[in-house]
């Protein structure tokens, strides 16, 4: 009787672990990018099986290039482009990929009415390419084109040599582990670019941590405390601020002024109305890479309706000292003598005579930035990203 008891126990537990999992499993997001613009999935969304990705084959199969055929007979769809052929049956383990069976991981299902078939394997049975990331409830596929599929999202030409995201690692280092609004949303902005981002708390940052990522982005939702006095003095790699008391901690910039209610990163605390916020900048450079694509005046914060959104206007006004050899890539608006961004390249020096490791570059400071962000703003700091990571000029 005891050991009848105790298989039933078993039973019964495993059975709650195979529930809470597909539980978890369901309640995963999972979003879609073909070659950075995502994938929308009107009669059925995506859905995790066994760890595998299936998509409704339909929106699948066209997205891809191809003629779709279905078979209620056979329950088979078929994918036909150019001289190639693709077929899946419903609950087959095996597709045929002109003519040749193929095993499958997972098979094509019918789902709430919907035919599924695996997203990876006709992806790079088409001969795309294809890249998974996951954060929180979120996963994030990309499908791109090959290796010519991406030129790192932006639609800008930059003339220096390209560099592809897929495959980069980012660490975005912010304020609660991740929780913090505009970390997420650089994350997802990356991720779509095909990069592997890693959200790190600013208390477990530590250089010889940072040294394993190709690139690390600090959040203005850092606390200073944790990258004013020279914490990551030593980190090697591409970084990007937005918090400048980070660039004052490596001795690119002056340290802050604590009596200057101006010299700060985000918006100065003052009574401007909305309606008289600057929120453009003006290239200084416009031959520089960060600013391809641009020339001139660039709205980066959209107009906002304070009242009805509740939120402050952005700006980017404010007075952000630089260091000695920085170079100066954007100004506010009509304030030529104001940087916005601005950059080192590695080799150039310090304020204190050191040589600058890595491509480093300061911009957008402000808390609350990704809500009122214009694409156009987003695109710059794209741009910040590829130039970041590309290898300098040989002089």
């Amino acid at each position: 009787m005891k050991k009848f008891l105790m298989s039933l126990m078993i039973v019964f537990m495993a059975v709650s672990m195979v529930s809470v999992a597909n539980a978890a499993s369901a309640a995963t997001e999972v979003q879609v990018y073909f070659n950075g613009e995502q994938i929308q999935f009107d009669d059925a969304q995506p859905a995790m099986i066994d760890g595998r990705t299936l998509v409704p084959f339909r929106k699948l199969f066209e997205t891809l290039g191809f003629n779709v055929k279905w078979s209620d007979a056979l329950q088979r769809a078929t994918g036909t482009k150019g001289n190639l052929t693709i077929q899946l049956t419903i609950n087959s383990t095996q597709a045929k990929v002109n003519g040749k069976l193929v095993s499958l991981d997972v098979p094509s299902q019918i789902v709430n009415n919907s035919t599924m078939v695996p997203l990876r394997f006709v992806s790079e049975n088409s001969g795309y390419e294809v890249t998974f990331n996951s954060i929180g409830s979120v996963s994030t596929i990309n499908i791109w084109s090959g290796t010519s599929g991406n030129n790192g999202g932006s639609s800008t030409n930059i003339k220096t040599t390209p560099v592809s995201l897929k495959g980069k690692k980012m660490a975005i280092v912010g304020r609660t582990g991740g929780k913090a609004e505009e970390d997420n949303a650089v994350a997802k902005r990356f991720m779509v670019l095909g990069m592997k981002v890693t959200l790190v708390d600013e208390k477990q940052a530590t250089v010889k941590m940072l040294k394993e990522y190709d690139i690390v982005y600090f959040s203005p939702t850092v606390n200073e405390k944790y990258v004013k006095d020279g914490q990551m003095k030593g980190l090697d790699v591409p970084q990007i601020y937005g918090k400048r008391q980070g660039m004052a901690g490596i001795r690119l910039a002056p340290p802050p002024d604590p009596n200057n209610t101006e010299d700060r990163d985000e918006d100065p605390d003052d009574n401007t109305p909305a309606s008289e916020k600057i929120r453009s900048i003006t290239f200084k450079d416009s031959k520089h890479p960060i600013a391809a694509g641009f020339s001139g005046k660039v709205e980066i914060f959209r107009k906002v309706d304070e009242e009805k959104e509740k939120m402050t206007q952005l700006s980017v006004g404010g007075n952000i000292p630089i260091g000695k050899n920085a170079k100066v890539i954007a100004t506010v608006a009509g304030q030529p003598d104001k940087p916005y961004i601005y950059v080192y390249e590695k080799g150039s020096k310090a304020d204190d005579g050191t040589v600058v490791p890595a491509r480093i570059a300061y911009a957008i400071g402000n808390i609350g930035f990704h809500k009122q962000l214009t694409e156009n703003g987003w695109k710059i700091l794209n741009n910040i990203v590829i130039w970041a990571l590309q290898k300098p000029e040989q002089k």
